[in-house]
């Protein structure tokens, strides 16, 4: 039988092993700070990347949010303004005082401006709100008394708007600012020229948030039409800014003498 060999004991000399182990160079200073430059670069390329993509969603957010305020004045604006010149026909009235209020054309609606202000910057007119036949609350059978109003609460019938201080306002007259006795000189008056210059008007928008730079009436169509423009921006971000339009057909244009049709 054969026996396996034994395998022989080497004897490792670790002085000469220790200077035969190849080492590798670590890396140098310069090598270091150009990785750590690098680093930093591409770290601040995307903090300014998205710092850059917030502010775009920001301004795009303020931008909508000046879009929907704009737009939900101008659809304010047009469903009041075209009901300008309408009237409800009562059969029990006798006389309606619609003609102290009119011009002499017959129409309800002026287009002016404040004083100091953009031309054609306010718009003035009246609507029969309560469907009474009759500027204000009618009383009795009859609206006027030789040639004098007797109907109460007028100011809740007389509209406008108009641009004042970098503000669009609506008109929201007093009982106690308004002459309810009024005559046609008087009563006319609420919706004529120096009409936007009366008191009682209040703010649609935010001061200290919105400020309104255009805001403009132009007639259309032979005065049957109305085109309302306006353009608004942030007061602190003057930048973001929106502007916008609509037509608006005044659907109870009265010609002197006639009678209208529902609202």
């Amino acid at each position: 039988m054969i026996k396996p060999q034994v395998p022989a004991y080497t004897t490792i000399n670790f002085r000469q092993v220790r200077y035969l182990t190849t080492w590798k160079k670590g890396s140098g200073l310069l090598a270091l700070m150009v990785s750590i430059a690098l680093g930093s670069f591409l770290l601040l390329l995307i903090v300014a990347f998205f710092t850059q993509a917030a502010n775009q969603n920001r301004e795009l957010l303020l931008r909508l949010q000046l879009q929907h305020e704009l737009h939900k004045v101008l659809h304010l604006m047009s469903k009041d303004i075209a009901r300008s010149g309408f009237y409800h026909i009562q059969q029990t009235l006798e006389q309606s005082n619609i003609a102290l209020f009119n011009h002499t054309d017959g129409t309800a609606t002026t287009i002016t401006q404040a004083n100091r202000e953009a031309v054609n910057s306010c718009l003035l007119f009246w609507y029969d709100l309560d469907h009474s036949g009759c500027v204000g609350s009618q009383q009795g059978a009859q609206c006027q008394s030789e040639q004098r109003n007797t109907t109460n609460e007028i100011q809740k019938e007389l509209f406008g708007y108009r641009l004042k201080s970098k503000m669009i306002e609506t008109r929201a007259m007093y009982k106690n600012g308004t002459i309810q006795a009024c005559e046609q000189a008087q009563c006319n008056g609420y919706i004529a020229e120096k009409g936007c210059d009366t008191r009682g008007w209040v703010d649609l928008l935010d001061t200290d948030t919105y400020q309104i730079n255009l805001l403009r009436f132009s007639w259309l169509a032979n005065r049957k039409g109305v085109l309302a423009e306006i353009g608004g921006s942030y007061k602190k971000q003057p930048k973001i800014r929106y502007q916008s339009a609509v037509v608006i057909a005044l659907n109870n244009r009265l010609a002197q003498g006639s009678q209208t049709a529902s609202p």
